[in-house]
């Protein structure tokens, strides 16, 4: 089953509050801005409905034979709530929702394999959504289909790692502000406004905020990423 959760999520504010639910719970008594109390109500109550999916496969049981895959799609949309710093939900990334620095695209995913994955087990691969296609495929032993893209997690999951298999770069674009972005292992380039703009690198290791633009020192790793945008 795929369930595509509508919250937390914003909506027009000519329907009303800008973010609506049947009530705040817990957060009424916040001394916080009403927006603010309508976003953590939606995030309590998407757990709670995570928590009654979680349930119901015990109920079912099944729970033992279900595999759970818990992600986003982007990063904060902190304008659901008019920009405040309430809960610093990027931490140290820069960029939000629609940008294509870290705040934008690097987001958690859980995973759930009950006597497969080490409860606790952290890992550090970068993967994409793009993986997910072929990840459900090796998981139910048949072939990914051929336009796709992505490579499986499982060996992640399983912590094979060493029969993870080699990609050379993840790739992304976004319309607005043109922009696009290639990560080549530690290193990530991002261009803003068009190919045509300077390319900047920066070091995810050393520098998850992307703060130090290393560009000039590394000239044909710039070169090789402006080669993958063009291409």
């Amino acid at each position: 089953i795929y369930f595509p959760t509508q919250i937390p999520h914003g909506r027009s504010p000519r329907d009303g509050d800008e973010i609506q639910l049947p009530d705040i719970g817990q957060y009424e008594t916040r001394d916080w801005t009403h927006l603010e109390k309508l976003y953590a109500a939606c995030v309590s109550r998407l757990d709670s409905d995570v928590g009654r999916i979680l349930s119901l496969l015990k109920e079912l049981d099944i729970d033992k034979n279900t595999i759970i895959f818990f992600t986003s799609d982007n990063g904060d949309e902190n304008s659901y709530y008019k920009f405040t710093d309430r809960f610093n939900a990027t931490g140290p990334l820069k960029g939000k929702k629609r940008y294509l620095y870290e705040g934008g695209i690097r987001i958690p995913m859980i995973a759930l394999w009950p006597g497969t994955i080490v409860p606790g087990t952290e890992s550090d691969i970068p993967a994409a959504g793009w993986d997910f296609m072929s990840t459900l495929a090796d998981l139910a032993d048949v072939s990914p289909p051929e336009h796709t893209d992505g490579i499986s997690l499982v060996p992640i999951l399983t912590g094979n790692t060493s029969e993870l298999e080699k990609r050379d770069y993840l790739y992304w674009e976004y319309h607005w502000g043109k922009q696009q972005a290639v990560r080549i292992g530690k290193y990530k380039g991002i261009r803003i406004g068009g190919t045509e703009e300077p390319i900047e690198l920066y070091d995810l290791n050393s520098d998850l905020g992307e703060n130090n633009n290393i560009a000039d020192e590394h000239p044909d790793l710039v070169n090789k990423i402006d080669s993958i945008m063009l291409a």
